[in-house]
């Protein structure tokens, strides 16, 4: 009797379980015993006509090895023990599968939310709400925290492939989560319990993945588990990044130095494709403001106001004389909530040539196109492409750094210098244009080319909202930092703009009532002017987990030194949040500005010892209306 490697075919080993088969002995009431790293496992195997001996070997760790040798036992004795073996489980199935993933879908039944079909178990489930989950369609969003070269994707549907199994759904896939490209229209499952597997055929990166479920059994939606998984032997990289440490830092922004303004017509466009966190084919405004927008004092947040304006520009010379110099202004009009913008010249080298500024005992300038008063303020990208081409592409870049004020109303932006190389007609036309707002709202369409001395028209404006949602850039928070973890560090992250489980202001972990820490809480939200507010929500944290909110009292402060007790505020384990619309507390004079807010968390669903707050927002009326 052997038991030998070619007994052991691939489809015997996984990287949970071996399979090993061994040759019958001859003889009466056999059994089978087997050591396994040297310890011995009785009766593994009871002899049965017309069928090979075999023992499976589960609940296994992959990528080792096991060590096995075989004997044959009956009442007469047993048999020597064969030669031992060694044999590997395979590398584990999920290596490829990002981990900390988390999701958000459109609807969740409490219990059963989105989280749970990126948890990696597929014993739970995400379902759409039981009693209004059955209107299609639903969205899945999946962040997988790092960009990654996707593979595939797995759709582990419910045992019963009952309610929510999907049977049709679209696919898209975004770097940032807020620009998404189309990936897959109308793909569809059949209907059935059995794992369903998406090809990811074209060159795919990106962070986030949705899917638009646009028919599934009873319009419902659910999932045991999503897998994505990257190409193998890749690695994540955080979006933005171009040089990798694993954050976006200053080293990033030189980046933009160098690329602004490579398109897919350029040969250097596959190194950096991956800073195109718009996926429109052109490193741009918009990705410069991704990766400026984490940078600064205090980093971007959005003010929820509408994108508005449009980019003309307007040379100072219409007939120009060969060696005439000439200047071309980028003119920004009716902007709104303008936080970066790009504007793309395409011009003739034989035509024309780029004037850069020389200061005497310097070198020239390096910028291509110089900032004006509004824009003195924001990093300037501006750069030639193109270079050697029969046409180069100026590219006018520019963006704020972190939070800072927006461009608003009409203004010159920049101011690009030329030089005439022969007699002829100012004939530089706009090819490119991108305005882009603190939401990553953008605008494309292309403006005017006017004559000297002539004014732009007048631009469309949306409707502006009523209130505005104020950052933190508006907001100082402070508290008792002795009672948090991670001290007063976790106060910023309640005016962050996020809300998930990794931004979380909490409670000292692992505390008892013998540490003296406990509710009720204290924290102050500090204005940097007076402001006229309208209302504020706080956001419990989004798992269904400990630490939830469960009641606070909010007091307001006015210029004057005035209180305002806005009452006590009861929270429902499975409220999103709670909001205090402020219009409803009439102790509160019409139009008066508050300069501070006091919150006090009193009460958690977990106790006195645990709270977990993920964001407080305050919104302002809007002057502009």
């Amino acid at each position: 009797m052997c038991l030998t490697d070619s007994e052991l075919a691939d489809e015997n080993i996984t990287d949970k379980s071996i399979k090993l088969n061994w040759n019958k002995v001859e003889g009466e009431n056999l059994s089978y015993d087997l050591k396994i790293n040297g310890m011995i496992y009785k009766n593994v195997y009871f002899e049965k006509e017309n069928e090979k001996p075999f023992f499976e070997h589960d609940n296994l760790n992959f990528d080792t090895e096991y060590r096995y040798s075989i004997r044959a036992v009956n009442t007469k004795g047993a048999s020597d023990w064969s030669d031992e073996i060694t044999v590997k489980t395979k590398l584990d199935r999920f290596r490829n599968v990002p981990k900390n993933m988390t999701a958000n879908a459109s609807s969740n039944q409490p219990g059963s939310e989105a989280s749970r079909a990126v948890d990696g178990d597929e014993k739970t489930q995400w379902h759409t709400a039981w009693g209004s989950g059955n209107v299609l369609p639903h969205t899945f969003e999946i962040d997988m925290k790092l960009a990654y070269q996707l593979d595939k994707l797995e759709y582990v549907p419910r045992p019963d492939a009952g309610n929510g199994t999907i049977l049709k759904y679209d696919l898209d896939v975004s770097l940032d989560g807020k620009t998404y490209k189309n990936v897959i229209t109308d793909g569809t499952f059949i209907r059935s319990n059995e794992t369903k597997t998406i090809q990811f055929n074209e060159e795919v990166t990106a962070r986030y993945i949705k899917l638009t479920i646009k028919d599934a059994v009873g319009k419902f939606g659910s999932a045991q588990e999503f897998r994505p998984y990257k190409k193998d032997k890749t690695e994540g990289m955080v979006v933005g990044e171009n040089i990798p440490n694993g954050a976006i830092d200053e080293e990033d922004l030189l980046f933009f130095a160098s690329y602004m303004g490579v398109d897919t017509t350029d040969t250097s466009w596959d190194q950096v494709s991956k800073v195109d966190i718009n996926y429109n084919g052109v490193i741009d405004s918009y990705d410069l403001m991704y990766v400026a927008g984490q940078l600064g004092e205090t980093q971007l947040q959005p003010t929820k106001r509408p994108a508005a304006g449009l980019l003309s520009i307007r040379p100072d010379k219409q007939q120009l004389k060969a060696g005439e110099e000439f200047a071309v202004e980028v003119i920004g009009a009716g902007m709104k909530d303008i936080n970066a913008f790009n504007l793309e010249l395409e011009i003739d080298p034989n035509k024309y040539e780029i004037v850069k500024e020389c200061l005497e005992g310097s070198e020239c300038g390096e910028r291509i196109a110089d900032s004006a008063a509004s824009t003195a303020n924001m990093l300037n990208y501006s750069i030639l492409a193109g270079i050697g081409n029969e046409k180069q592409r100026i590219m006018a870049a520019f963006s704020n750094k972190g939070s800072f004020e927006t461009l608003e109303g009409t203004s010159t932006l920049a101011v690009i210098k030329l030089k005439a190389k022969k007699d002829l007609e100012f004939d530089i036309p706009i090819t490119r244009s991108l305005l882009v707002n603190t939401s990553f709202d953008t605008i494309d369409e292309i403006g005017q080319v006017l004559k000297p001395g002539e004014e732009p028209g007048e631009v469309e404006q949306p409707e502006e909202p009523k209130e505005l949602l104020m950052t933190a850039r508006d907001i100082a928070v402070s508290g008792e930092a002795d009672k948090m973890q991670d001290g007063a560090e976790a106060f910023p992250r309640l005016i962050d703009g996020e809300i998930s489980e990794s931004s979380l202001a909490e409670l000292k972990w692992s505390i008892t009532e013998a540490d003296g820490i406990s509710l009720p809480l204290e924290v102050d939200f500090s204005f940097n002017s007076p402001t006229e507010l309208t209302r504020f929500e706080v956001f419990n944290r989004p798992l269904y987990t400990n630490g939830k909110i469960k009641a606070l009292r909010a007091k307001a402060f006015d210029e004057e030194g005035n209180e305002y007790d806005l009452g006590r505020m009861e929270v429902g384990s499975s409220d999103k949040s709670v909001t205090c619309d402020l219009a409803e507390h009439t102790q509160m004079p019409s139009g008066k500005k508050m300069v501070k807010f006091k919150i006090i968390f009193e009460e958690s669903h977990s106790g006195p010892l645990m709270l977990s707050v993920a964001e407080v927002q305050f919104w302002k009326r809007n002057a502009a209306n």
